[in-house]
Parts: structure tokens; C-alpha cells; sequence
């Protein structure tokens, strides 16, 4: 088996774009917590800082108190 060398930055873009779709996926099944972990995923695998207003840093937030405490339909 030959396996194809990918520049970094190729595979941070895959990463990236997987772990948005993921993110869009445990939110819409009020997965919060798991949506969050995906956001911290996406956001590191974007390379940068992320995006900036006034100088500051914007990452992903954790999901509230009552995001986390919601009931879960199975």
C-alpha cells in the first residue's frame, strides 16, 4: 500500500471542514458539550488565531449551564 504525501495545510483543511460538519451535527441532535469539542477542533485546525474583533481573540464558547443540563431525548 502507497500512501500519497499531503502538505500540512492540506490536511488541516480536511480536518477543518470535518470537524465544522461535526459540530453542525451534535448541535441539530442537542449534543451540546460534543458540538463544543468539535468547534475546539475546527478552530485549531484552522491554522490561525481565529477571528479577531477589536484586537481580540474570538474562540469557541463552551456550551452553557442550560445547554448542559437539557435532557436528552435517545
Amino acid at each position: 500500500m502507497t500512501v500519497k504525501f499531503q502538505p500540512n495545510s492540506d490536511i488541516r483543511a480536511y480536518l477543518h471542514s470535518m470537524a465544522g460538519e461535526m459540530a453542525k451535527i451534535a448541535r441539530s441532535n442537542n449534543l451540546p458539550t460534543l458540538a463544543y469539542i468539535f468547534d475546539l477542533a475546527e478552530h485549531e485546525a484552522s491554522g490561525v488565531d481565529g477571528p479577531h474583533v477589536a484586537g481580540e481573540s474570538i474562540s469557541p464558547q463552551p456550551p452553557s449551564a442550560a445547554d448542559a443540563n437539557r435532557k436528552r431525548a435517545y
